[in-house]
């Protein structure tokens, strides 16, 4: 007798899981292009640069909020539940990082 395999239903995607995920990314993206001017120039960035990576920051760590309580919604996509905290969380790591550093290192 052959079994039947259920097709499973396809989870709808959060918009709010999908911004928490492109700020994550576009975080991400912006870090590394820092990070490389930095490294080229001699650590010495423009200040709308590093502007533009506090604001990152910032948004980082409201999206991380936001992803995170976005976690228990068991009605939308698991993946982009768990990159849209995944991902803020670690660009706002990273930014933390680089800001303490150079509070204690310069």
């Amino acid at each position: 007798m052959a079994r039947r395999r259920r097709k499973a239903q396809k989870q709808p995607i959060a918009q709010i899981n999908i911004i928490t995920t492109v700020i994550g990314v576009l975080s991400l993206i912006v870090f590394g292009v820092m990070i490389s001017e930095a490294s080229r120039t001699g650590s010495q960035l423009p200040r709308v640069i590093s502007g533009l990576g506090l604001l990152l920051c910032i948004a980082s760590i409201c999206s991380g909020i936001q992803g995170y309580r976005t976690l228990g919604d068991v009605e939308h996509n698991t993946l982009f539940r768990i990159t849209g905290f995944v991902l803020p969380l670690l660009a706002a790591v990273l930014w933390l990082a680089v800001y303490v550093y150079g509070i204690f290192v310069f």
